[in-house]
């Protein structure tokens, strides 16, 4: 039913791809970039998805939408939670008395704004597995949130201005959930506050933050020890200098990522908030499934489907070129500069 290369589950009449373009209907998991299929005619996705996937003009406007538990090509298709941003799912197919499951991008740790990944039986499986390697083992994903808000509340009550930086879509509503935990509203610009804002009009919890391109947003520019919430790649030390010339007080960054366990730049803190599975949540995973076959794609495949062979479970990786990168891609944040 599954064909590997193509990332397609055969369906008569109609296939299904799972996060790549095809002449069918498309799965997509989850609204980040690397996922997205601008040119899908029929999405099969959560609610939330969809609404994100507009908000950021990665659907075509005209694409048919079909979410929830229902047939599809004869096959009943069910949708679980991802539990790696908000929206994100899992896609179930059965049919013929066969089962197949495919992840996306999920975490089995309990999030403020993702909940967590439902474990799901199945008898193929295709995971995905870039922290499939056993020295990646994320402390606890709410933990490390706490700790980086009590961190930008700490610098707040110290005159200190905070900028922390995690991926416009997913990483940045968490960080400002953790923030809202502990009494922050952070400034955000704006490609962060409309991502945001379609979070809160789609039943997420609500976020509290202020957009810089506004009146109050210039205004909370003016006060002393403001926390801020930016895009990954933009917190760099030479972000931190303009700030602290044009402020003349002190300026402390931070990176919000998984690949934190691996990367750090100097002068900038590191919280290893990943909102992806670890090794250890993998492994456990897999076993839970009971996948007779297990198809591994990005990141670790190779490494982590020889791990599996070793444990007896018949798995393999999916080897074929892709858009999507590991965190060799997130080098450049995290070299000295």
């Amino acid at each position: 039913m599954f064909f590997p290369a193509d990332r397609k589950v055969e369906l008569e009449p109609t296939p299904v791809f799972l996060d790549v373009k095809g002449e069918g209907a498309t799965f997509i998991s989850h609204a980040h970039a690397d996922h997205a299929v601008k040119s899908a005619h029929t999405v099969i996705s959560t609610p939330e998805t969809m609404a994100l996937l507009r908000c950021r003009n990665y659907v075509k406007k005209t694409a048919r939408h079909v979410s929830s538990t229902r047939d599809v090509a004869g096959a009943k298709v069910t949708l679980f939670n991802a539990g790696h941003i908000f929206g994100s799912s899992q896609i179930k197919i059965e049919k013929n008395d066969s089962t197949f499951l495919y992840t996306g991008d999920l975490s089995l740790t309990e999030s403020l704004t993702a909940g967590k990944a439902d474990l799901v039986e199945c008898d193929e499986l295709l995971i995905e597995c870039n922290f499939g390697l056993p020295r990646y083992v994320f402390p606890p994903r709410m933990d490390v949130g706490q700790q980086m808000a009590k961190w930008a509340l700490s610098n707040e009550k110290q005159g200190a201005i905070s900028v922390i930086g995690g991926y416009s879509l997913g990483k940045a509503q968490e960080v400002i959930a953790h923030l809202n935990e502990a009494g922050i509203t952070p400034l955000v610009p704006s490609q962060i506050a409309s991502v945001s804002k379609c979070y809160n009009d789609n039943g997420c919890k609500r976020l509290n933050y202020v957009d810089l391109n506004t009146i109050e947003g210039q205004s909370c520019l003016k006060q002393s020890g403001f926390t801020a919430v930016f895009p990954l790649r933009e917190v760099s030390a030479e972000l931190g200098y303009v700030l602290r010339e044009g402020y003349s007080t002190a300026v402390r960054l931070a990176h919000c990522s998984g690949w934190c366990l691996d990367f750090n730049s100097p002068g900038i803190t590191g919280f290893p908030l990943s909102d992806h599975a670890d090794f250890n949540d993998l492994t456990q995973f897999v076993e839970y499934s009971g996948a007779k076959k297990v198809h591994c794609v990005y990141g670790s495949a190779e490494q982590f489907a020889a791990t599996l062979c070793r444990k007896g479970i018949d798995a393999s990786p999916v080897r074929q070129q892709s858009k999507k990168t590991d965190g060799q891609s997130l080098l450049t944040n995290f070299q000295v500069v």
